[in-house]
């Protein structure tokens, strides 16, 4: 969406919108990750095979650990940085918009 409220499609967007858009998703994305995780919970233990159970566990912890890593492989950061160069990519992965400055 558009700061006036209209829908923009990733295939609409320059380089330097996406880059910036996957920045912004790396920024958040502890909190995307605990969103994720509220939204989601864990199934109770007893109503679900121990392997389910062990491997939906250990996906949480590794979404917690390097939220980073999880909001990289998650299909609309990968779109939004598909195309992009590798210092693009770079870029948006640690966080850093176009202009360097932070903001």
């Amino acid at each position: 969406m558009t700061k006036g409220g209209d829908l923009l499609l990733i295939k609409d967007m320059d380089h330097n919108h996406r880059r910036n858009a996957a920045a912004l998703l790396t920024r958040g994305a502890y909190g995307l990750a605990m969103a994720y995780d509220f939204a989601h919970p864990l199934p109770d233990p007893d109503l679900c095979g121990d392997m389910a159970y062990y491997s939906l566990e250990a996906a949480q912890h590794d979404r917690l650990e390097n939220p980073e890593r999880w909001i990289s492989g998650t299909p609309l950061y990968r779109a939004l940085v598909d195309g992009l160069n590798e210092g693009e990519r770079a870029g948006a992965l640690l966080g850093v918009p176009e202009s360097g400055d932070g903001k």
